[in-house]
């Protein structure tokens, strides 16, 4: 498997994949309208600016969230998967939650 700073890049790729995917059902399929109007976009704005260039930089945001879980994952030693998810919640309590109070 091939590794950069000893994480494994197809599980970065795989992970990024599955948000993009995830981010695509729930924002683009599920609650579409609802996102639009938190937002204030209408449907003709999403249209002019639903270029390739986004995508692409969004997929990007992906990978490198992906790469940093996987390296602090590393880092921490979490060695079982309850040792992982509770250093998930720790990431997202003290990192995550407080970045989406600022919008």
């Amino acid at each position: 498997m091939p590794k950069l700073a000893g994480v494994n890049l197809i599980a970065v790729l795989a992970a990024a994949i599955a948000m993009f995917f995830i981010g695509f059902v729930f924002y683009g399929l599920l609650f579409a309208e609802i996102f639009m109007a938190a937002r204030g976009y209408t449907e003709a704005q999403l249209q002019a600016d639903s270029s390739a260039s986004w995508m692409i930089g969004g997929f990007v945001i992906e990978l490198v969230i992906a790469f940093g879980i996987g390296w602090l994952l590393l880092k921490s030693g979490a060695a079982s998967l309850v040792s992982a998810a509770g250093f998930g919640f720790a990431i997202a309590a003290l990192i995550g939650f407080p970045l989406l109070a600022y919008n």
